[in-house]
């Protein structure tokens, strides 16, 4: 596998986690937990039509470039954008993700999408209250 460009380390911690695979066009898309080269927490896209060779597609969706410490021992203001899923329902995409969000008591967010491969993590909107992740989801 060709390890996207998007899948770094930063001050140990582990990108190219909780990944989320998607059949669609004849194509399998994956998304996983990963964080841009600016240090932000972000979800990123890649596709394959075989398992042999991967196309990366960078991050659909970046978290908040602020506030958030890359630490393994956690503990950080700004949560990492963990546990995603896309769905494609109607026509529309979804982007369901587990984020702590400074002064905001809700963790599970969906954020919809006319393309499957860009998310604005500000038009996010609360998913299942009390929810704590969503990686696997019933139709």
């Amino acid at each position: 596998m060709i390890v996207p460009d998007t899948c770094h380390s930063r001050s140990l911690i582990s990108s190219c986690r909780d990944p989320s695979l998607l059949e669609h066009g004849g194509r399998y898309w994956m998304i996983y937990t990963a964080n841009t080269h600016q240090g932000a927490s972000c979800i990123a896209l890649t596709s394959t039509p075989d398992f042999r060779k991967w196309q990366d597609h960078g991050p659909i969706c970046v978290g908040p470039a602020t506030g958030y410490e890359a630490r393994l021992e956690g503990g950080h203001p700004q949560g990492s954008l963990e546990s995603a899923n896309l769905l494609h329902k109607r026509n529309k995409w979804h982007l369901l993700v587990k984020a702590k969000v400074r002064d905001s008591r809700p963790l599970m967010w969906v954020i919809t999408s006319n393309h499957m491969d860009a998310f604005d993590f500000a038009d996010r909107r609360e998913f299942w209250p009390g929810g704590f992740g969503v990686e696997v989801v019933r139709d």
